[in-house]
C-alpha cells in the first residue's frame, strides 16, 4: 500500500453543511463582486467535494462558470473548469475530468500562468494514472516537469519528481524512482514543506525495501516516525507500524517487526476504517512468528487475520445489498412519479374544460379551487419524491466508487502480497545449496509472478473482474524471455492473440499453463538450436469456424523449433509436478490438450466456449 501526496485534509469548520444548502449558499454571495463570489464558490465546492457532497458541488460550480462566463473573464472561467474537473476525477468519470483540465490548461497557457500550467498537466497525469494508462501518464508527468524547470517554479518541481517516483516505481523502475525522490526530496527540505517530505520518504522507504536496500529503507522509515511523533501527525505514525514490519521481517528481525505490529493493532480503533489495518497487522504478526519458529502461535494469528478479511468481504456484500435495495426503491418511486404526472395532466385538462362552459361558471369555479389545492398538495408530493430519489441516487454513486475503490484496494493488496511471496522464493532460492532443489523454488516464483501479473492489471483498470489476455499474454512471455536471457536478438518470438478480454478465474489457469510450457521451451528447446523461434497463440480454431472476435472455443498453442519431444514419453511423466499442473489445470478448464513432436515441440490446448464465456454470458443474460 502507498501513501501519495493527495492526502485529503477535510476542514471541521465545513461538517455541518449539507446538500441542500448549495442555493443559500449562492444567493448568499450573489452581491459580492465576480471574483470574490468565483473563488468564494470554488472555495465552498471544493470542500464539498472533500466530504462526497457531489450535487451541492456541482450546483455551485455550474453557477459559477455562469458568472465567470459572463464576466469574459479566462482565468475566472480556467479556475472554475479545474474546481470542475476536481469533481469529475472525485466521481472517477475520467473522460469529463480530462475535458475539463483540457480547458483550463488552454486558458492558463494562453494567460502565462505557467505555475497552473504545470500543475494542470500533473492533475491529467493523476487523471490517466486512475484510468489505466501508464503511457499517458508519464507522458503528462515529465511535461510537468519540463514546465516547472523551464520557469523555475520549485514547488512544482518537487511535486511533478515525487509523481514520477511513483510511476517509475509502480512501473518497477526502481534506481529511477529512487533519483527522482531523492531529487524531490531535496527541494521539499529547502522550501521547508515537512509533510510532503516525509509523506515523499514513506513512499521512498518501500521503494528501498522492494530495491532490497533494506538497511536504508529502515533508516527512512524510523526518520519519519520521529517526525510524525515529533508533529502529531498519528496517519503517518500508523503507515510506518504498518510497513517497516515488512522491512524488519527481511532483515530477519521478527521480533521488532511484532513489536511495530501490537502498536498498529492499538491505534486501529481510533482509525476510520479499521478493517485493512487489523488485516495487516495480524498478517505481519502471523509471518514474524513462523520466522521465530512459533507456529501455534502463527496459526492463532492468522485465525485472526481470517476473521478481519472475512470481515472486509462482508461489509462489501452489506454494501452490495444495500445498493440493490436502494435501486429498488428508486424504481418504485420514479414509478409513482410518473403516475402522479399522469394524474396531474389529466386534472389540468379537467379543468381548462369546465372553464368553457360559460353556464356553469361558478360551479367550475369551485372546481378550479378544487383542483388548484389538489396540484399544490401533488406538486408538494413531486418535490418531495424528487429530493429522495436525488439523495439516493448520491447514494448509490458513493456506494458504487466506494465498491470499485475497494476491489483496486483488494487488487493492489493481493498484487503486493504475491510480490512479497515471489520475493521471499528468490531470495530462498539464493541461499540453496542443491540446485535442483533452487531451481524449484525459482519456478514456483515463475508461477506467482504469472499470477500476480493479472492482479496489477485488474487494480489498474475500472473493470475488477475481466482481463485484456493479449496485453496479459505478451507481458508474460516477455518476462520470462528476460528471466531466462532471451532477448529480441536471440528468439524469432511470434505472439498471436486476439485481443479478448477473459475472466480473471480463465486467465489465471491459462497463464499458469502458458509459464509452464514456455519455462520447458526455454530451460530444454534452445540448446545447440542456431536460431531459436517460439510461437505463442492464443485465438479461435484456424479452420474458419469463427472469426476472431466471435465468442467461440480458444486454442493455445505454444511451438519452438527444438529437437522436439517424443508424445508418448511425454504423457508418462507422472512424477513431474509442471506435468502434473498443466494436466491438472486442463481438466480444470475442460480443455483438450494434444502435444506433437515432429517438427520442434508443439503443444495445442483446445477450451470449449461454454468455459471461456460462461460467466460473461450469465451476466449477459442476467442483465
Amino acid at each position: 500500500m502507498k501513501l501519495y501526496l493527495s492526502l485529503l485534509l477535510v476542514l471541521a469548520s465545513s461538517a455541518g453543511v449539507s446538500a441542500q444548502w448549495g442555493r443559500t449558499f449562492i444567493d448568499s454571495v450573489a452581491t459580492l463582486p465576480d471574483t470574490s463570489q468565483i473563488n468564494a464558490s470554488r472555495r465552498f465546492a471544493d470542500t464539498q467535494i472533500d466530504l462526497g457532497r457531489f450535487a451541492t458541488a456541482d450546483s455551485v460550480l455550474q453557477s459559477a462558470l455562469t458568472t465567470a462566463e459572463r464576466a469574459h473573464q479566462p482565468l475566472l472561467i480556467a479556475g472554475v473548469y479545474r474546481s470542475l474537473g476536481y469533481l469529475a476525477k472525485s466521481q472517477s468519470q475520467f473522460p469529463k475530468a480530462l475535458t475539463h483540465f483540457q480547458r483550463s490548461l488552454r486558458l492558463y497557457q494562453q494567460a502565462g500562468r505557467h505555475d497552473q500550467v504545470s500543475t494542470l498537466l500533473l492533475m491529467l497525469g493523476q487523471v490517466y494514472e486512475r484510468a489505466g494508462d501508464e503511457v499517458n501518464r508519464g507522458r503528462y508527468y515529465e511535461a510537468s516537469l519540463a514546465e516547472a524547470r523551464r520557469h523555475h517554479l520549485p514547488v512544482a518541481e518537487a511535486d511533478a519528481l515525487s509523481n514520477l517516483a511513483n510511476y517509475k516505481d509502480s512501473q518497477h523502475r526502481r534506481a529511477e524512482s529512487l533519483a527522482y525522490s531523492k531529487q524531490a526530496l531535496a527541494l521539499y527540505k529547502k522550501l521547508q514543506d515537512h509533510f510532503a517530505y516525509h509523506v515523499l520518504l514513506l513512499n521512498r522507504a518501500i521503494t528501498l525495501k522492494n530495491a532490497g536496500r533494506l538497511a536504508e529503507s529502515e533508516q527512512a522509515f524510523r526518520a519519519c516516525l520521529a517526525w510524525a511523533k515529533q508533529a502529531h501527525e498519528p496517519s503517518i505514525e500508523t503507515f510506518v507500524y504498518i510497513n517497516l514490519p515488512n522491512t524488519l521481517l527481511l532483515l530477519g528481525r521478527p521480533a521488532e517487526a511484532a513489536a511495530y505490529a501490537r502498536q498498529a493493532l492499538d491505534r486501529a480503533a481510533h482509525s476510520g476504517d479499521p478493517y485493512p489495518i487489523r488485516r495487516e497487522s495480524y498478517d505481519i504478526l502471523t509471518r514474524a512468528a513462523e520466522q521465530q519458529g512459533n507456529y501455534r502461535q502463527a496459526l492463532q494469528y492468522h485465525r485472526q487475520y481470517v476473521v478481519w478479511r472475512d470481515s472486509m468481504f462482508t461489509a462489501e456484500k452489506s454494501r452490495q445489498l444495500i445498493d440493490v435495495e436502494t435501486r429498488y426503491q428508486t424504481a418504485q418511486k420514479q414509478a409513482r412519479i410518473a403516475q402522479l404526472r399522469a394524474d396531474n395532466q389529466q386534472q389540468q385538462q379537467q379543468l381548462w374544460v369546465g372553464m368553457a362552459g360559460i353556464v356553469v361558471l361558478l360551479v367550475l369555479l369551485a372546481i378550479s379551487s378544487w383542483q388548484y389545492r389538489l396540484i399544490r398538495k401533488t406538486n408538494a408530493q413531486l418535490a418531495e419524491t424528487n429530493r429522495v430519489i436525488s439523495a439516493n441516487n448520491v447514494q448509490i454513486r458513493e456506494q458504487s466508487t466506494q465498491l470499485t475503490t475497494l476491489m483496486h484496494e483488494l487488487h493492489h493488496r493481493v498484487k503486493n502480497n504475491l510480490s512479497m511471496i515471489s520475493s521471499l522464493l528468490r531470495l530462498q532460492s539464493s541461499q540453496l545449496q542443491d540446485k535442483g532443489a533452487a531451481q524449484a523454488v525459482l519456478d514456483g516464483q515463475h508461477r506467482v509472478e504469472a499470477m500476480t501479473l493479472i492482479h496489477h492489471r485488474l487494480y489498474q483498470t475500472d473493470n475488477v473482474s475481466r482481463i485484456g489476455v493479449q496485453d496479459y499474454i505478451t507481458d508474460l512471455t516477455h518476462e520470462l524471455m528476460q528471466s531466462f536471457g532471451f532477448g529480441a536478438d536471440r528468439l524469432a518470438l511470434d505472439l498471436r492473440v486476439t485481443p479478448h478480454e477473459i475472466d480473471v478465474d480463465i486467465a489465471i489457469p491459462i497463464g499458469l499453463i502458458l509459464n509452464e510450457l514456455l519455462t520447458n521451451a526455454f530451460k530444454y528447446a534452445f540448446q545447440g538450436v542456431d536460431k531459436p523461434a517460439l510461437l505463442v497463440s492464443l485465438m479461435p480454431p484456424t479452420d474458419g469456424s469463427a472469426s476472431p472476435f466471435d465468442r467461440g472455443p480458444l486454442v493455445l498453442i505454444v511451438q519452438d523449433n527444438g529437437p522436439g519431444v517424443d508424445p508418448e514419453r511425454w504423457r508418462s511423466q507422472p512424477r513431474s509436478f509442471g506435468h502434473r499442473l498443466i494436466v491438472s489445470l486442463s481438466r480444470q478448464l475442460g480443455g483438450t490438450l494434444s502435444v506433437d513432436g515432429s517438427q520442434g515441440t508443439r503443444v495445442e490446448l483446445r477450451i470449449p466456449a461454454d468455459r471461456v464465456w460462461q460467466r460473461y454470458a450469465g451476466t449477459a443474460q442476467a442483465a
